[in-house]
């Protein structure tokens, strides 16, 4: 058994950097076991702290209050480990839930969840079932789950339910409805966290949307109970356009481990092929995807015919094509080979 300590502690001094983001409410308090090793990082405790209403910051907005840990080794706030934070502003109570004992203290924490589209991206063209792609990023926290409105209809729970067999890599680790293809592998999921305080939403709907302008909207909320909403509008069924092809590296070195990368930014999904050309006109390569691809989402290659000969070094043409039900696109990029 282990007996659990409760004192308050020194306001420790925090970085310029976090002067206006992290304002400590009252006094921090330390939470230290008799013994460390009795509290797994399996384990979870919930803590319930009060403040007073003079406590709050002259011009804070009391409805920002959250938690925060100090992270001694870092010399800074900050708030890893800490979930499900709630706010009661009547009893001025802040709940949450923590995975480790340290020094916690209430604080307004003036940052919020900002969701950045992919795809569709405002104003653009998108297809019947486009892939909806969102970067989120919080300053501070980890993003607890996201709500999803398309043309005021709430489809987080239909979209979430898909994840899994909507035949894309939602959480980019190059595999495609891995529990179906490999059983007992991990069930794909919408939304995926890629960092401490950032997360990616990726799901293809299917739907089938009307031609026409439609509305999406993305409502992000992190671990301290802090919700932001990011809207657009696209309109669906347009014909398709590459916008800009990019490949790294470049120039590639064929046989170095990794495939060339060529990232696609279209007006909407399309399936896509790749012809590349050396520079006499000969044909050397010709790949079709058998997925559509999205905006911002890559094609790959590996520097090799498709007889897997290795070419040579030089500067090769690569016509990029799209098509979709709509139309169709086509652009050339340049690209080096040098062993």
């Amino acid at each position: 058994s282990s007996a659990l300590a409760i004192f308050p502690a020194a306001e420790p001094a925090a970085p310029v950097a976090q002067a206006s983001l992290v304002r400590v409410v009252g006094e921090p308090w330390e939470f230290m076991l008799s013994d460390p090793h009795a509290f797994k990082t399996s384990n979870s405790c919930q803590i319930t702290m009060t403040y007073n209403d003079v406590e709050i910051p002259s011009g804070a907005d009391e409805s920002k209050i959250g938690v925060a840990y100090w992270d001694a080794a870092q010399g800074k706030w900050t708030a890893g480990g800490i979930t499900g934070v709630t706010r009661n502003l009547v009893a001025n109570t802040v709940t949450f839930t923590v995975s480790h004992f340290s020094i916690y203290a209430l604080a307004i924490i003036d940052t919020e969840p900002e969701v950045t589209f992919i795809s569709p991206y405002n104003g653009g063209m998108a297809g019947k079932s486009p892939i909806i792609e969102a970067n989120i990023l919080d300053g501070f926290s980890a993003i607890r789950g996201v709500k999803v409105m398309l043309n005021g209809i709430d489809q987080t729970a239909a979209f979430a339910a898909v994840a899994y067999c909507d035949g894309i890599d939602n959480d980019g680790n190059g595999l495609i409805d891995e529990d179906i293809i490999n059983a007992g592998g991990n069930a794909e999921t919408a939304l995926n966290m890629v960092g401490a305080t950032a997360a990616k939403y990726k799901v293809r709907q299917g739907l089938q949307l009307d031609n026409g302008s439609h509305t999406l909207a993305i409502t992000a909320t992190n671990e301290q109970g802090i919700s932001a909403t990011t809207s657009i509008s696209f309109t669906a069924g347009g014909s398709v356009g590459i916008l800009s092809a990019h490949m790294r590296p470049n120039p590639y070195a064929p046989g170095s481990g990794i495939d060339a990368e060529i990232k696609l930014y279209m007006s909407a999904e399309a399936y896509i092929e790749l012809k590349v050309y050396d520079f006499g006109g000969k044909l050397v390569y010709k790949s079709k995807t058998s997925e559509m691809k999205g905006s911002g989402e890559s094609v790959y290659w590996n520097g090799r015919t498709n007889s897997n000969q290795t070419l040579a070094n030089g500067v090769y043409l690569i016509r990029i094509e799209a098509s979709n039900a709509s139309g169709k696109d086509n652009k050339v990029i340049k690209a080096a080979l040098l062993r």
